[in-house]
């Protein structure tokens, strides 16, 4: 057969060359996948649909920039990385007029690392940073070695971060309005901070809270120095467990189906109500309510002066020190 030019009536063919009556691969792909290749660090983001087709690396300054609104960009399971002796630029700069933006599946580094809790090394200073944009998405995306992880720009922004692990990061790990089933781990300030975390691990804080929220749900939150593990100042915590070393386990308005452990500090300080739950604390107080707690228990190991469990009004609850009877409750229902 005779070289031809082949169109579909769906026109996914268009412009497919025919050669002895095979369409070449390269150009069968290019006219099924409506995307931009990206290949070269530096590059700046329009509006449309764009992939990466090989590591990026940079030493200094941004490696991508996303300008246009309605993006989205694949990283295509590949990394964009920094080698900037100094914290500096991002792996992904998203200006404030960008909005609808998605990104997925792959990798950013730097070179930050922690020892101790002293961070140290240079990289990216964000690995993925917007800058106010609204519609933000990022999912599957593993971030580690830089300033800031995932920073979307404001709370109250409408972004998603989910599906996303975060590591060694100097100041904040995650920052956006949801975040859900991501992993955080080693941060000098805050781990997740977020109105909404659903399924999410954060752990290993320097300072701050290991997860900060409005609401807080099924997750896990370590902070072995001086933050809480789990704070919902305000809001709610339930189905998860939080500790520290000399702050709250657990610190919420209310408390539901949980459990908060802390070395010196409180394992839950519930400001309302909390339900069903177990606070714990080696030298401090185990639970201390100002609502009401039902069906809860409070431990302390601290030879005296800590009470196992401080309540306003106590439903079917104990609190105990050293196995001993251990609370200061002003109202008592179905108790001792």
């Amino acid at each position: 057969m005779a070289n031809s030019v082949g169109s579909r009536a769906d026109g996914l063919g268009d412009g497919i060359v025919v050669t002895n009556g095979n369409a070449t691969l390269d150009s069968l792909a290019a006219a099924r996948d409506r995307r931009t290749p990206v290949s070269a660090a530096g590059t700046t983001i329009g509006s449309g649909s764009y992939y990466l087709t090989q590591d990026l690396m940079v030493s200094s300054g941004d490696a991508l920039t996303i300008s246009g609104s309605n993006v989205t960009l694949d990283l295509n399971g590949y990394t964009i990385s920094s080698t900037s002796p100094t914290r500096s630029g991002s792996g992904i700069l998203i200006p404030a007029t960008a909005e609808n933006v998605t990104i997925l599946n792959g990798h950013i580094t730097g070179t930050t690392t922690i020892s101790g809790s002293t961070f140290s090394g240079g990289g990216f200073a964000y690995g993925i940073q917007f800058l106010g944009a609204k519609t933000l998405t990022v999912r599957a995306v593993q971030v580690s070695g830089v300033g800031a992880g995932i920073d979307c720009g404001g709370i109250g922004e409408l972004s998603l971060v989910e599906g996303c692990s975060v590591r060694v990061c100097a100041s904040v790990g995650i920052a956006a309005r949801t975040v859900r089933a991501c992993h955080f781990s080693q941060a000098g300030s805050f781990g997740i901070l977020c109105t909404i975390a659903t399924d999410c691990t954060a752990s290993a804080v320097s300072f701050n809270n290991a997860i900060d929220a409005a609401c807080i749900q099924q997750c896990t939150g370590d902070n072995s120095s001086s933050g809480d593990g789990l704070s919902a100042s305000g809001g709610s915590v339930s189905n998860s467990t939080g500790s520290s070393g000399s702050a709250s386990g657990i610190f919420a308005k209310l408390v539901l189906n949980s459990r908060g452990s802390s070395s010196s500090g409180t394992g839950i300080y519930a400001t309302g109500t909390a339900q069903n739950s177990y606070g714990d604390s080696f030298t401090g107080q185990g639970m201390q309510c100002f609502g009401v707690a039902t069906n809860c228990f409070g431990e302390t190991n601290q030879g005296s002066g800590g009470i196992g469990l401080t309540a306003f009004t106590a439903n079917g609850s104990r609190g105990v020190r050293n196995g001993a009877v251990s609370q200061s409750i002003t109202n008592k229902y179905n108790m001792p």
